[in-house]
């Protein structure tokens, strides 16, 4: 359709946008919600084994997804393409798109898979007792060999969601869930008539899961008549190719963005745990509480970048703009009412998780904190998904690396451990962090629509 085709609705009226946008995004939100109950779950059963295997569960997990996030980051482009290519309307792009995600993601557990088998050869130089250490080299063992299944799935799952399909990774990972609470009931504790394998039985549970929710989605591409072009249509090698590269050139860069957060938040609670265990406990409460609706806000981000890389395909530069833009106020809504929750409630919020009082007192005052970063996290969460689906990444990457660690780390280290205001002093540098991201990010949308606008206009 040419850029210039009119939208019957006025380009000012958001509502139906704003529609749009939610319905899309509550299927995404749940199953991220379904992946990070999964680590609640596992973290809850785990913690029945004892403190050495709670230990080595939590570094273990850590270690995994700081190396595993560049994968998933890198794949996460892969959506806004397939949303671009569905609104073209060619199937040999789509099903190029398919064959290039799976072997973009094939690429990214063997080289990824590599480091972290080196990470685990020398995790006992990451100063752990030896008890722990030991736990952590099987434990992460296991979750090496479910980097196959782990990055197939996310191909998968970004090629439905992309086909404006999302229910279907949720159907996925909602019985995903389910099996993982049984697999680490026998496997665990060791229950009918299985050994109790304890922490190992819990990474057994998890390549499981993993295997079980790429074969469901396997099996709704084999069956569903919404895919039946795949196997109708052939392409080229050559095509595939070609898919595969662009998706690693344009992927690495929102794999990038994704490690400098994930790297910031990490090197945050180090600085943290050099105060005290107090301190880093309440900073694990309330980064527990603001990863909640941190997902929610991803969740809306990937809807927002399947919305804009599907008017993007079809060359309708305002209805780009209407869907940024309906992402953001989705946004905007949603972690106001986090950030009103966390304002209201701290106490409530923070007795969740543990009765003593002095890491109360320090939670409570970081939960204030969240209350104000939540607005800047979710749009600049959103901003990074809409610039994806204009498979914008330099800049943002750019940004990224810029408000965290060029800003927040710093601004956390003099304010946290310089200045020693502790866990609070590092909260207010990534609130900083957060905030310059977030204005570097929405601005850079509205601009580059802007430029993209003009050009399709003189040609």
């Amino acid at each position: 359709m040419a850029s210039g085709t009119k939208d019957k609705r006025p380009n000012h009226i958001l509502y139906f946008d704003f529609i749009a946008t939610v319905r899309l995004s509550i299927p995404i939100i749940v199953g991220q919600l379904g992946i990070v109950l999964m680590g609640v779950v596992d973290t809850a059963m785990i913690g029945r084994v004892g403190k050495e295997a709670l230990a080595a569960g939590g570094v273990s997990n850590a270690v995994f997804f700081l190396i595993a996030i560049l994968g998933i980051g890198l794949l996460n482009i892969l959506s806004p393409m397939i949303a671009e290519a569905q609104a073209r309307r060619i199937p040999q792009n789509l099903k190029a798109l398919l064959v290039g995600g799976f072997w973009a993601a094939t690429a990214c557990a063997l080289v990824l898979g590599s480091v972290m088998g080196v990470v685990i050869w020398h995790f006992d130089k990451l100063g752990q007792s030896p008890e722990v250490t030991a736990l952590s080299r099987e434990y992460m063992t296991i979750l090496l060999s479910s980097l196959f299944p782990m990055y197939w799935f996310l191909c998968l799952r970004h090629f439905t969601d992309g086909m404006a399909m999302p229910h279907l990774s949720m159907y996925a990972t909602l019985v995903g869930l389910l099996l993982n609470i049984f697999l680490n009931y026998l496997l665990i504790f060791g229950h009918w008539g299985l050994p109790a394998l304890g922490l190992a039985g819990a990474a057994w549970a998890t390549w499981g899961v993993r295997w079980a929710m790429t074969f469901i989605l396997f099996f709704f591409l084999l069956r569903l008549p919404a895919f039946a072009f795949l196997k109708r249509h052939q392409v080229q090698m050559k095509a595939c190719r070609q898919a595969c590269l662009r998706i690693v050139t344009k992927g690495l860069g929102t794999g990038l963005q994704h490690f400098f957060e994930v790297a910031t938040f990490a090197l945050a609670a180090i600085m943290i745990g050099w105060v005290n265990d107090t301190q880093l406990a309440a900073h694990q409460i309330a980064l527990n509480m603001a990863s909640i609706t941190y997902m929610i806000s991803t969740g809306i981000a990937a809807a927002g970048a399947i919305r804009v890389g599907n008017a993007l395909g079809r060359r309708q530069w305002h209805r780009v703009a209407r869907a940024g833009t309906a992402a953001l106020l989705t946004a905007i809504v949603v972690m106001t009412g986090g950030g009103v929750l966390f304002w209201l409630f701290p106490d409530f919020l923070a007795s969740l998780y543990t009765r003593e009082v002095e890491v109360l007192a320090v939670a409570v005052d970081l939960l204030l904190i969240a209350a104000f970063f939540q607005l800047s996290d979710g749009i600049q969460a959103v901003s990074l998904g809409i610039l994806r689906g204009l498979q914008d990444v330099l800049y943002p990457t750019i940004a990224t690396l810029i408000a965290y660690w060029v800003v927040a780390l710093p601004v956390a280290y003099y304010l946290g451990i310089y200045k020693q205001m502790g866990a609070w002093g590092v909260w207010i540098g990534l609130l900083v962090g957060l905030t310059l991201a977030a204005v570097f990010l929405c601005v850079r949308f509205y601009l580059l629509l802007a430029v993209r606008k003009k050009r399709a206009n003189k040609v």
